[in-house]
């Protein structure tokens, strides 16, 4: 029973002590993007990585006129290097530009517990829709969920294999999980 004790009173100490170390850690907060010049039709990954933090009270994403930002999650990470502990906590967004330009993403305001930390502003290039694609669902009628586009990628004559193109476009209002590959019939 001695023992029991003696164990439960080392573990509580290991970790008020890891914990003390990780509440005096200096709090950093970066935004990155994944591209800085990409097409209407596809976007760019925003992600807004929060060091020395085990958690997160309120990110303010700011609302940006020709600018539409969806959360793609959080994601964690803890590294512990010879008894030194560091954590980061990332948020992914998907960053999409209604139409051709260049735009800024002003500093984004993180709560860290009673502190406010702020990023740097972001400029990036939204360029013309990829040849070929559908530039936007904006000619689609808002009620469609999705639609898919198919295209053979060359040449081809009666019986051979064709590799294809599938493309598939869904409304922002809705979330979708892709399983598995399709089936054409």
């Amino acid at each position: 029973m001695q023992r029991i004790r003696t164990s439960f009173y080392l573990l509580a100490c290991l970790l008020a002590l890891c914990s003390a170390g990780q509440a005096r850690a200096e709090i950093t907060v970066e935004a990155s993007l994944s591209q800085i010049s990409f097409p209407v039709d596809q976007g760019a990954m925003l992600t807004i990585t929060v060091n020395g933090a085990s958690s997160i009270s309120n990110i303010e994403v700011p609302e940006i006129e020709g600018i539409t930002l969806h959360n793609r999650g959080q994601s964690r990470r803890i590294n512990v290097i010879n008894g030194s502990m560091t954590s980061s906590l990332a948020n992914s967004y998907l960053a999409q530009a209604q139409k051709p330009g260049i735009y800024t993403i002003p500093p984004i305001k993180v709560h860290v517990g009673s502190e406010t930390v702020t990023t740097k502003p972001l400029s990036f290039e939204a360029t013309a829709g990829s040849p070929g694609s559908s530039s936007g669902t904006a000619e689609r009628s808002p009620e469609e969920v999705a639609f898919l586009s198919l295209s053979a990628l060359s040449d081809h004559y009666p019986g051979e294999l064709v590799p294809l193109r599938i493309k598939a476009y869904f409304n922002q209002q809705y979330r979708f999980d892709i399983n598995s590959l399709p089936s054409l019939q």
